[in-house]
């Protein structure tokens, strides 16, 4: 299942026309029977459509899971970087939204493992852009 968790709006930002080099950081915690996996769209309003898509190589690992019950018994955590490509860089130029993407799945659903989800399992992410800036 594809869920959108966030939508940033970034079109008031000029200083996004300035940036020369990016990396996304990415920390996440999962305590979520569940493996997810992150795609960051970039929106653009005039042509109302996504004209970039950055899916995140690797996977944000579920909790550790306990084989019996299917409970999530401790989270994960986890940090990745993304580094901008030049075309990303343009596309993130012309953007005026960034919707954040997760994809969850049951990375035990091919042998059979049932989970259970609990009120305070969750995913927090943390996504930073940090960028080399020419004024």
């Amino acid at each position: 299942a594809t869920i959108n968790v966030d939508t940033i709006d970034i079109d008031d930002t000029d200083l996004f026309d300035d940036i020369r080099r990016g990396t996304f950081e990415i920390n996440s915690e999962n305590s979520l029977p569940l493996d997810a996996s992150l795609a960051i769209a970039f929106y653009d309003e005039d042509t109302h459509s996504i004209i970039d898509l950055i899916v995140s190589p690797h996977v944000i690992p579920s909790g550790k899971v306990d084989s019996i019950t299917g409970k999530s018994t401790a989270p994960t955590v986890g940090h990745e970087r993304i580094v901008l490509s030049e075309s990303n860089i343009k596309n993130l130029q012309k953007t005026e939204k960034l919707i954040l993407q997760l994809k969850v799945k049951n990375a035990g659903y091919d042998a059979g493992q049932v989970v259970v989800l609990l009120a305070n399992n969750r995913i927090r992410l943390e996504v930073v852009l940090v960028a080399d800036v020419e004024f």
